[in-house]
């Protein structure tokens, strides 16, 4: 076999085995590229910033037990209670003004009870509360129990010496006055007898607030038609008022 050419410029490789040799360690040296300038500043903030903390005490950080007002602070548990005994107090006052308003709110409507009565009619109109917290208004039968204020005409009552009619005044539900429409007065001593019985008529009617007067001795006749005029007077008064006697 045929040994390859070498070139002239290389020497020829030794002859015989070839062993390995390991370089030889020497002393680290080192490193002169240079460093970053702000590199090197934030490294020195870093190694303040830790030599900073060593000297901080974690244990010297202690949570207060005081409150912010000087007392102690108050457990979780026992704000709890409070708090749910200030919510249970509250809610019963509340309660109880509700259940206080609703009570006075049905009196007020339950005093409504009073019959209403217009003196022109003689029909009334009876309010009374339903509990519901409305009204209800219903037509009844009359109850009124005063007369209307007004001026109420009798008819005409005859007698042998002629007749006698009047009218009555009502205020305030009680008589006030007898006017005289008509009496005898066909002869001078039918007029003397009335002039002077029928003022005292009047002031007996007016007394008794009725027709049961006594009447006038020495004027019998005159005495019973006004009687009889003043009772038809009252009735048609009281028939006008929705009064039932």
């Amino acid at each position: 076999m045929n040994s390859p050419n070498l070139s002239p410029d290389f020497p020829p490789p030794p002859s015989g085995p070839r062993t390995a040799h390991a370089p030889t360690a020497g002393p680290a040296q080192p490193s002169t590229a240079p460093i970053d300038p702000l590199l090197a500043a934030r490294l020195q903030r870093l190694s303040e910033q830790k030599a900073a903390n060593r000297r901080t005490t974690p244990a010297a950080t202690t949570t207060s037990r005081t409150s912010p007002t000087g007392g102690r602070r108050a457990k979780p548990a026992r704000s709890a209670k409070m708090a749910a005994a200030a919510l249970s107090i509250a809610t019963t006052a509340g309660l109880a003004t509700l259940f206080a308003g609703n009570h006075a709110g049905a009196s007020q409507i339950a005093v409504a009870t009073t019959p209403v009565t217009s003196p022109a009619t003689s029909s009334s109109v009876a309010v009374a509360a339903n509990g519901t917290g409305t009204v209800a208004i219903s037509p009844t039968a009359s109850t009124a129990t005063a007369i209307a204020d007004g001026t109420y005409v009798g008819s005409g009552s005859n007698n042998r010496f002629g007749t006698v009619q009047v009218e009555v005044v009502y205020s305030g539900g009680a008589i006030t006055d007898v006017h005289v429409l008509q009496s005898p007065d066909a002869d001078r001593k039918s007029v003397a007898i009335n002039t002077s019985a029928l003022p005292t008529l009047v002031s007996q009617a007016i007394t008794a607030q009725s027709a049961n007067v006594d009447g006038v001795s020495g004027a019998t006749y005159t005495s019973r038609s006004y009687v009889a005029s003043l009772q038809s007077a009252i009735d048609n008064a009281k028939a006008n008022s929705g009064v039932v006697s």
